[in-house]
């Protein structure tokens, strides 16, 4: 090791503690308040669709649904760009429609339309209604 790389290493081993430190802290701090990181990681995106589930279980009524929905609109606004990249992907993932359930109905209606049985088109018509329905 020569004299210049001896005299960096302590710099680097302190750069890492305190990269490694920051770290810690950080996902202490969002444990403890219970925010969300900027780029929303895969550990916070739990945590947050737990909060959506709360929210649409609409659980203490129409103000506690509606304060629960705020929150969450205030998270997404406080994210970066790839937080909110990462929220919406999250969103339709976890929250998107079923699509083999949708295609298999959308096969049913069409196997109907335009000249089948005009009941069960209405049925299957109805069924493509529940599939799309926000939860």
């Amino acid at each position: 090791m020569d004299q210049n790389e001896h005299a960096t290493f302590p710099h680097r081993t302190i750069e890492y503690l305190r990269r490694g430190w920051s770290s810690i802290t950080e996902a202490a701090l969002v444990r403890i308040t219970g925010n969300v990181r900027d780029d929303l990681p895969e550990e916070d995106q739990q945590r947050l669709a737990k909060q959506i589930d709360e929210c649409l279980e609409g659980a203490g009524g129409d103000v506690s649904q509606r304060a629960r929905a705020a929150d969450v609109g205030r998270t997404y606004l406080g994210l970066n760009q790839i937080g909110r990249r990462n929220f919406l992907e999250m969103l339709a993932r976890e929250y998107g429609v079923q699509e083999y359930e949708l295609a298999l109905a959308m096969d049913e209606w069409r196997k109907l339309f335009p000249d089948g049985d005009q009941l069960l088109r209405y049925k299957a018509e109805a069924k493509l209604r529940r599939l799309l329905k926000s939860p």
